[in-house]
């Protein structure tokens, strides 16, 4: 079964911090294919969350999951240098990969 996580809670708040345990949790044991960070969760890229993303992009490594950022929701921050290994990517691009998984699990602000 092919799981696709949305997140769009803030990178300090306890759901965001609950949604990255989980998907680590969840890609031991099921394929987790994407994660796509929308709205206030895009702040992931800023420095004040460094810390938050590295540990992503560790999840993201260690499990061959596709890192995704709105396109929309990244437009709104300040320019900054992304990680190879996470795209920008546009609601179009979510919904057409969202088909394919089985079960979308999301994690709202």
């Amino acid at each position: 079964m092919t799981h696709a996580l949305l997140i769009a809670s803030s990178p300090g708040s306890e759901t965001h911090r609950h949604a990255q345990a989980f998907c680590d949790a969840l890609a031991q044991k099921a394929d987790v294919s994407l994660v796509y960070f929308v709205g206030d969760a895009v702040e992931v890229t800023q420095p004040q969350h460094s810390d938050t993303l590295e540990n992503w992009l560790k999840v993201g490594r260690n499990r061959h999951i596709q890192l995704w950022l709105c396109s929309g929701g990244m437009s709104a921050l300040p320019a900054c240098e992304l990680p190879p290994d996470i795209e920008i990517a546009g609601h179009a691009s979510w919904v057409e990969a969202s088909l394919k998984a089985d079960k979308i699990i999301s994690f709202p602000a």
